[in-house]
């Protein structure tokens, strides 16, 4: 039943999401839908510097000690170490956004939490989100890089449209991939936050077999894969794009 509860959450929040995009679009401006942005940008630049750094440089001391399945290993580790160390900016935006307090008053007042908590008021939620991130960022660099090597490389002087073009659909592939293979964690994650029973993942894992079977691990995965394909996609291809600028510069 819990689990069921749980189904019903997902559809009706994709559903919210999509009725509230159109209302505040019609009442308030398309615009509006972007309302936020800077502050999110803010917040995510520290993750983002952090994510491909390591990753590039763990992929090419790995290469370097022909390290087998490097990507998936550097993806891996990168996502985790960028994670863990933004995860107190993660939280301060999370708690931001969701309520009307600024960043400083809720910075403040997660510091007074910490003082009878602990420190650990600081990486709330961190292991769900592990348990999701991780295993996707390997798989998908894994099969980015995979395609690259595969396809990328037999057209070395490719134009600059073509290097979007091909980077766009080899995030997007990649992303789809990825997605695919870790929604159960995403189903994990989800259940986690709100069932009002065990949250112990092989309590979790049992309830969701024994009432869905193997489909109830991939409950909401069309939604989700229409949105992780078009980020990666336009993640990957600034990505290589900024990479080849700064190189013929």
């Amino acid at each position: 039943m819990q689990y069921e509860a749980q189904q019903n959450i997902n559809i009706l929040r994709s559903k919210a999401t999509f009725e509230g995009m159109i209302h505040i679009a019609q009442t308030e401006g398309i615009l509006k839908l972007w309302r936020g942005l800077g502050p999110s940008l803010l917040f995510s630049i520290p993750s983002i510097i952090l994510y491909y750094v390591g990753y590039e440089e763990l992929r090419n001391m790995f290469n370097s000690n022909n390290v087998a399945y490097a990507p998936l290993l550097s993806g891996a580790i990168a996502r985790t170490f960028a994670v863990t160390i933004t995860s107190p900016i993660e939280l301060i935006r999370t708690k931001t956004q969701a309520g009307t307090k600024s960043a400083t008053n809720v910075f403040i007042d997660v510091i007074k939490q910490s003082k009878t908590e602990g420190s650990r008021v600081f990486f709330r939620g961190l292991g769900p989100t592990l348990l999701r991130d991780a295993p996707f960022s390997g798989i998908y660099w894994m099969s980015l890089e995979t395609i690259k090597d595969n396809i990328g490389d037999r057209y070395p002087n490719k134009t600059y449209l073509q290097e979007l073009s091909f980077s766009f659909i080899n995030g997007s592939i990649s992303g789809i991939i990825a997605a695919f293979f870790t929604h159960p964690f995403d189903v994990v994650k989800t259940y986690q936050q709100v069932s009002a029973g065990s949250s112990r993942m092989t309590g979790i894992l049992q309830n969701v077999y024994a009432t869905n079977g193997l489909g109830g691990f991939f409950t909401g995965l069309t939604p989700r894969l229409a949105r992780v394909s078009p980020a990666c996609g336009i993640m990957i291809s600034a990505y290589e794009i900024g990479k080849r600028i700064l190189k013929e510069c």
